[in-house]
């Protein structure tokens, strides 16, 4: 690795404050690569919200355009996944790429770019930088390729994206998403795996959480099982609402918190809180679940963990899972659906129950609710795990290498 401080240029949808695992991805590289002297410029829409056109987050030189948003999925017809209903869609999301990419490029040569990271949907706007002012990019996929590219179609056409396109390298988070991407048919030879990390620092274990308790009307007599997870289907919202009336029979005083955001597209938010709205009525929940929708911001989260007895991943679809490393870095005992994501990320320090089981989640949660004794076991586990696997420098260094592997090709074709 080069002593050589380098210029990079993160494109994505969103940032902090924005809340997410996307948003916590970046920012924790951003934050590491600054730490280490580089310096870092994140360009992003400005998401509608009433901040700063620039702004310095943690060393970072963060710089929000004049696009409104980015869509949150790829343009495919009748796309359920991501909410995509109409040819105004693949229009909205082109335009959309290229006034990201208008206004990236005064910032991009001002700060003599080395290296540009696009990440979600902004890759489309990487690969034009690329194409007319000669700068190297990486891509970042997040997902599981099939929730990128959920056709036929746009399999296909990514696959002769990815092939054909200059695209240095494609980073994904885990060997999960790297096995689903060279299945779709992106060649192995360009893909990194860097995992998340989670930072001692940032999620301190001795952080208090008594002002979330206090906020929702608890009292540390008051069991509290996390849930910090988008309303989205996938996400398992339907199965944590579905273990509480069998946790409130030998728990009474325990309460569910679902702190995550809409939706992985803002067209999904009416289905998600009709369905939220259905089960609460049919399980008779009122008061003993509190939905935080987009109310919590990336510097409150370290608090809502700490206010938390046990953390509930009840996904059945997840690139990685960044919400359990957290958790298990504040010494939080987790509870998660046994899907191979978790299974990679957590190993055999998460308690796990059988994807959609609401039954089995519950009989999880409680088993951590009994036991001081087992609750502490399993959180001591995860921290060790979490230290030793996830620190934030080593995943900066090794994003870094990608970057120089990165210019290191770019130079190769310009010669």
């Amino acid at each position: 690795m080069s002593d050589v401080s380098l210029n990079i240029a993160v494109l994505a949808h969103s940032y902090l404050p924005v809340s997410g695992g996307i948003q916590t991805y970046i920012h924790s590289n951003a934050r590491e690569l600054c730490n280490l002297g580089h310096r870092v410029h994140v360009i992003v829409p400005n998401n509608g919200l009433d901040l700063p056109p620039d702004e310095i987050i943690d060393g970072v030189q963060v710089h929000r355009t004049s696009v409104k948003d980015i869509f949150w999925s790829y343009p495919v017809e009748d796309n359920a996944i991501g909410g995509w209903r109409t040819n105004d869609d693949h229009a909205g999301w082109g335009a959309q790429n290229l006034q990201l990419v208008m206004d990236a490029l005064p910032l991009i040569k001002k700060y003599k770019i080395d290296v540009i990271h696009t990440h979600f949907t902004a890759t489309f706007a990487g690969e034009i930088l690329n194409l007319y002012h000669n700068i190297p990019y990486v891509d970042s996929i997040h997902g599981f390729f099939t929730d990128y590219f959920p056709s036929r179609e746009m399999s296909q056409a990514a696959e002769n994206f990815y092939t054909n396109s200059n695209v240095a390298q494609v980073v994904v988070l885990s060997n999960y998403v790297a096995n689903h991407c060279i299945e779709g048919g992106i060649p192995e030879k360009l893909i990194t795996i860097v995992n998340p990390s989670a930072s001692p620092v940032k999620f301190n274990q001795n952080i208090p959480g008594d002002m979330f308790r206090k906020r929702l009307g608890l009292t540390d007599s008051d069991q509290v099982i996390l849930a910090p997870i988008r309303l989205q289907r996938r996400k398992g919202f339907e199965t944590a609402m579905m273990a509480m009336p069998l946790i409130l029979k030998e728990f009474p005083n325990a309460h569910l918190v679902i702190s995550g955001g809409s939706s992985a597209n803002p067209a999904g938010i009416n289905e998600a809180l009709r369905l939220y709205n259905d089960r609460l009525g049919e399980l008779d929940l009122y008061h003993r679940v509190h939905l935080l929708l987009n109310q919590i911001t990336d510097e409150q989260m370290p608090q809502l963990y700490s206010a938390a007895d046990v953390v509930l991943m009840p996904s059945t679809q997840e690139g990685f899972g960044i919400s359990s490393i957290e958790a298990q870095i504040m010494k939080k005992p987790v509870v998660a659906s046994r899907i191979e994501p978790f299974e990679e990320a957590m190993g055999d320090t998460a308690i796990y129950f059988e994807p959609k089981d609401a039954q089995g989640a519950a009989k999880q949660i409680m088993e951590v609710l009994r036991s001081e004794t087992f609750a502490a076991t399993y959180a001591e586990k995860g921290y060790q795990r979490v230290k030793n696997l996830y620190d934030p420098v080593k995943q900066a260094e090794m994003l870094l290498g990608v970057y120089e592997l990165a210019i290191e090709k770019n130079h190769g074709m310009l010669d």
